[in-house]
């Protein structure tokens, strides 16, 4: 009897399977018939190795226009490893994959690392104390880690410009009656700016900050 085991040539689950074989005879009554074995084969199957590694909180801290973060993705079992984005990113979400990065398909022990590229691109006027969280799900074919979780945290920031440039001195050259100068402020970050005087000038000071 020739038995041959033949798993399906597609890397995924399951990677083993177990079943019975039995039979009867004609033998004489009280003889060991029927007969049976168990079957058990098997085939490679993919291991991931993820860094960050799974269930990691990934924090975008300070963002002022957008900033990228990479997963690395390798294999270090016998069978190819696939790894696809199980669902979506919020509605309205900070975040982005990057085009190229997902899915991953057929990557083989011992190959280079695949880089998954996350993007995080705050909205103009975003406040800088609050965070935008949000869930990236992986899906894989390792049977051992088929569903992988990363936390998302973005921050924004402000970029101040000043004109003139901070610790500059300016000049009122003489002044007979009252003069005027300006500084200009800008911002160049996806966070909104906040600006307030620290402290007061100097009591009799010939300066003052006109109102609004």
């Amino acid at each position: 009897i020739a038995i041959t085991c033949q798993p399906p040539v597609a890397a995924i689950p399951p990677y083993s399977q177990t079943t019975t074989l039995s039979y009867t005879t004609n033998e004489a009554a009280g003889s060991m018939s029927p007969y049976s074995y168990s079957l058990t084969c098997s085939k490679p199957a993919p291991i991931l190795d993820i860094s960050p590694g799974a269930g990691a909180m990934i924090s975008f801290s300070s963002v002022t226009q957008s900033i990228s973060y990479m997963i690395s993705v390798s294999n270090n079992g016998a069978g190819p490893l696939s790894v696809s984005q199980s669902g979506s990113l919020s509605m309205g979400s900070w975040f982005s994959i990057l085009a190229g990065s997902l899915p991953i398909s057929s990557l083989n022990q011992g190959s280079p690392a695949s880089i998954i590229s996350i993007m995080c691109t705050p909205p103009t006027g975003s406040s800088p104390s609050t965070p935008f969280i949000d869930t990236l799900v992986l899906s894989t074919n390792d049977p051992a880690q088929s569903i992988v979780r990363f936390t998302l945290s973005c921050t924004a920031a402000p970029s101040m410009t000043l004109t003139p440039s901070a610790s500059s001195t300016i000049s009122f050259a003489s002044v007979s009656s009252t003069s005027t100068k300006t500084i200009s402020i800008s911002n160049n970050g996806a966070g909104s700016l906040s600006v307030s005087q620290s402290g007061s000038l100097s009591m009799g000071s010939w300066f003052s900050i006109s109102s609004g």
